[in-house]
């Protein structure tokens, strides 16, 4: 695969991340409204271990946090720095991708797999031996966040709302929609990094 596709892809990943991120927060300030309009917050709340955030803070958290990533990203893809303000920038990515994760209740892991692509495509001399101890790393570090931050493995350790919850208090012909689209974002993104992984490879 060329350069070039391979770097429309991962702007399309960029992108597809930060809608689901976006989706997600706004799905849940709607049904929290849709829920206090209803007078179902009584049985909403007894279905939680905690009593959530602001739904109006974690929407603009995850706005923030979500920008911050793409504005990292887009930095490193931009301009050629040296290796230790590359491997700074590596640290801010992760950063950014852990507080989006935790604005958006765990319920949303794909930037993971962000900022492993964008360590994978801009970081010089990836296979050296100066690189080899921080590449594995990071990049094991990265796969291992990934694998355990589903929400039933780490979500529940840290009593965080599921967006399943929220969803099972509106009607079933709009959270049978949004359950697919969830799903979608989910699917395509690990697509998008199957693809770019084995063309750049």
């Amino acid at each position: 695969m060329t350069q070039r596709n391979l770097n429309r892809l991962s702007n399309l990943m960029l992108w597809l991340n930060f809608a689901a991120v976006l989706s997600i927060a706004t799905q849940i300030l709607f049904i929290s409204q849709y829920i206090n309009q209803n007078q179902l917050s009584y049985q909403f709340l007894t279905r939680l271990k905690r009593i959530p955030a602001s739904p109006t803070s974690s929407f603009w958290q995850c706005t923030v946090f979500s920008l911050a990533l793409i504005f990292l990203i887009t930095i490193r893809h931009q301009y050629h720095f040296s290796k230790k303000t590359n491997n700074l920038f590596v640290i801010l990515e992760f950063i950014a991708a852990v507080c989006t994760f935790y604005a958006v209740r765990m319920n949303y892991n794909g930037m993971f797999l962000l900022v492993f692509v964008d360590f994978f495509m801009t970081t010089p001399d990836i296979s050296s031996n100066a690189y080899y101890r921080f590449w594995t790393i990071v990049g094991g570090l990265l796969v291992l966040l990934f694998s355990v931050s589903s929400y039933s493995i780490i979500g529940s350790v840290f009593k965080m709302p599921a967006l399943t919850t929220y969803i099972s208090f509106i009607p079933t012909k709009i959270a049978s929609f949004l359950v697919l689209l969830n799903n979608v974002f989910t699917a395509f993104n690990l697509i998008l990094f199957i693809s770019i992984t084995r063309g750049a490879s």
